[in-house]
């Protein structure tokens, strides 16, 4: 489910030999965050997800990580270790979702529905088993209250659900480059005949970008230029050093050999990105099923995006930034708390990158070879499905092809 009244609009002008033009046209609002200004910095929280769709969780994870910064709180081991598993197990559910619903739509397959309930169930009964009062997710400093056991059976579960529905087989195929392509070739499950539908059809590096994977980003360089009153054009729009970067699953694991060897042979294209996700889905059940053990150790460590950051104005005036690595990319969260209450809050989202007017899918929409337009707008939908906005996308092609 996307975001009702907000969408993408891509327009490409077709010429007798290439793509002539790509437009990129969004009404996303990019200051939603704005109605939070002014509250008392835990309502704010509380309101956050409600804001978002798609997301809420890494939404609220990367907005607490930007307040407590702000405020100098240290969150416990095992809070850390639970807002991970949030943030997995919602980046899980968001990937089966795409991978057995909205895939299938693109070779005229039907849609595995029960499998993604199963994983969405799972997820969600996950989510329940680490924070029992959901209100509590989102307090400052941590509220997390899991029972061990219940968590660890959940996280199986869930692991199984993906393990059923998505891989065919346990996590653990994504291992190398080899798995992968046996997996490819040979698994039942509705991702893997996505991805040989691709490969039949010769798609696997359309939309082939050269726009670079997006690295760490100074903080602290990010924090002040969140800050400047010119914001607005760079949410829209956002570039680091005059360069505009592709974020999610292929930044996220184009170096792990199952992803880099098909980025090797077809490029940063559809099936590098559709692979991608798959890959990750199997990398974050993993990760589930080792984090859930720790979740009431006070002694746990986790791995977590770079940051935060955190100044001061003066004694009653700080900020902090906050980063987490959502299902569609790298979000940040910039907020500034005054007083006890939130006086600036501003996000910079993953598909403002993905969908800039240099990003990924421009440059690869301009890229296409023009046989006929119904290849190229077949071949434009497999690139939006690979980037997966967060608002629904709309593509329509013109000109001499398509007369």
């Amino acid at each position: 489910m996307r975001p009702r009244g907000e969408r993408i609009d891509v327009r490409l002008r077709l010429g007798p030999e290439r793509v002539e033009r790509v437009d990129i046209l969004s009404d996303r609002t990019t200051t939603a965050a704005a109605v939070l200004e002014g509250k008392p910095v835990q309502d704010a929280l509380g309101l956050l997800p409600l804001l978002f769709a798609l997301c809420g969780v890494g939404q609220l994870t990367a907005g607490l990580r930007a307040v407590e910064a702000a405020m100098g709180i240290v969150v416990p081991p095992q809070e850390r270790v639970a807002r991970a598993l949030l943030v997995a197990a919602e980046t899980v559910s968001e990937h089966a979702t795409r991978m057995l619903v909205d895939w299938p739509r693109l070779i005229g397959a039907e849609a595995d529905i029960e499998g993604a309930r199963r994983v969405r169930e799972a997820a969600a009964a996950l989510q329940r088993a680490l924070y029992p009062d959901p209100r509590l997710r989102g307090r400052i400093g941590g509220g997390a209250g899991p029972v061990a056991a219940v968590a660890v059976a959940s996280a199986a579960e869930l692991a199984g659900a993906v393990a059923d529905a998505v891989l065919g087989a346990p996590a653990g195929v994504m291992a190398d480059a080899g798995d992968l392509a046996d997996w490819i070739d040979g698994a039942d499950t509705m991702p893997a005949q996505v991805l040989r539908a691709v490969l039949r059809e010769g798609l696997a590096d359309a939309g082939v970008s050269r726009v670079p994977l997006l690295p760490a980003i100074d903080p602290y360089r990010l924090a002040a230029r969140l800050d400047r009153t010119d914001v607005a054009a760079f949410l829209r729009a956002p570039e680091w050093d005059g360069v505009v970067y592709e974020t999610g699953p292929l930044a996220r694991h184009g170096a792990q050999p199952a992803v880099a060897a098909l980025r090797a042979r077809h490029g940063d294209g559809v099936l590098a990105r559709l692979a991608a996700r798959v890959v990750e889905t199997a990398v974050e059940a993993r990760k589930i099923v080792r984090l859930a053990p720790t979740s009431c150790d006070t002694t746990a460590t986790v791995e977590e995006p770079a940051g935060p950051a955190a100044g001061a104005g003066d004694a009653a005036v700080h900020w902090g930034l906050g980063v987490e690595e959502a299902a569609r990319g790298r979000l940040f969260h910039h907020v500034v708390v005054a007083h006890g209450r939130v006086a600036r809050w501003r996000i910079l989202a993953p598909t403002e990158w993905n969908f800039h007017a240099r990003g990924a899918l421009a440059e690869g929409l301009r890229r296409l070879p023009v046989s006929d337009a119904a290849r190229v707008r077949r071949a434009a939908d497999w690139m939006v499905m690979a980037l997966d906005p967060c608002v629904a996308c709309a593509v329509r092609v013109e000109g001499p092809a398509h007369a």
